[in-house]
């Protein structure tokens, strides 16, 4: 990947995508866990076809949420890029030295403590 290539999908990040960590429970043995998770929301699913394309993972596909709101007639379908856990990690990592506005919400993933997949065994327990 060259470093046009990354500062495109950073810029792209910086304006239409988010980062977070959040929490889920096992179906097995109904543990929770922790999750990093990213993406790039857009109308034009060919700019998203580029990011997955360039990177080499994650996923695109109909923006679920954006199906759940008020249908209008004239609202074009809204798409979704999206990555989890390590691939996750990796691509904020690639991304960092380019993003210009979001730096603190990359920062807060890569540097919390919750980095990745953690059971709660892993969390410590207020005292």
């Amino acid at each position: 990947m060259t470093e046009v290539q990354l500062a495109y999908v950073a810029g792209l990040f910086d304006g239409e995508g988010h980062c977070r960590i959040v929490t889920a429970k096992a179906s097995k043995n109904g543990q929770r866990y922790y999750r990093a998770q990213a993406s790039i929301s857009n109308t034009d699913r060919r700019c998203l076809d580029y990011v997955k394309e360039c990177l080499g993972f994650g996923w695109v596909g109909i923006n679920d949420r954006a199906s759940t709101h008020k249908v209008r007639p004239r609202k074009k379908d809204c798409f979704k890029w999206a990555v989890t856990n390590r691939k996750c990690l990796e691509f904020l990592r690639l991304i960092r030295p380019y993003v210009k506005v979001k730096c603190e919400q990359i920062d807060s993933v890569l540097n919390g403590r919750h980095n990745g997949r953690v059971s709660d065994s892993a969390v410590e327990q207020p005292g």
